[in-house]
């Protein structure tokens, strides 16, 4: 389901917490409120707000099924290096 949000209120908060969030680990993070009023109006206008509702999601794992046995052992092996043990043994032939 879409449904499009025409707030203001609700779209300067959403800037508000993006900025926050991607200016966190900044030695002198900026803030909304450094810039001028003129500037985030102009901004707030210009963006089209929506939610997206998903009711249903399907996934698939693909891991290398379709590769030969030779990419599939160096694969496992790269992700046991790498420490993702979880993930190797899904991509690790059951024969070797």
């Amino acid at each position: 389901m879409l449904e499009f949000i025409d707030d203001p209120a609700h779209t300067r908060g959403h800037i508000a917490h993006l900025t926050e969030r991607h200016e966190r680990g900044r030695t002198i993070p900026w803030a909304v409120s450094d810039a001028p009023e003129e500037f985030i109006a102009a901004l707030v206008k210009g963006i089209i707000g929506f939610r997206l509702t998903i009711k249903r999601l399907e996934g698939k794992w693909k891991m290398g099924q379709n590769r030969p046995l030779a990419d599939r052992v160096g694969m496992a092996d790269g992700l046991a290096a790498a420490g993702r043990f979880d993930m190797a043994a899904l991509v690790r032939p059951v024969a070797e």
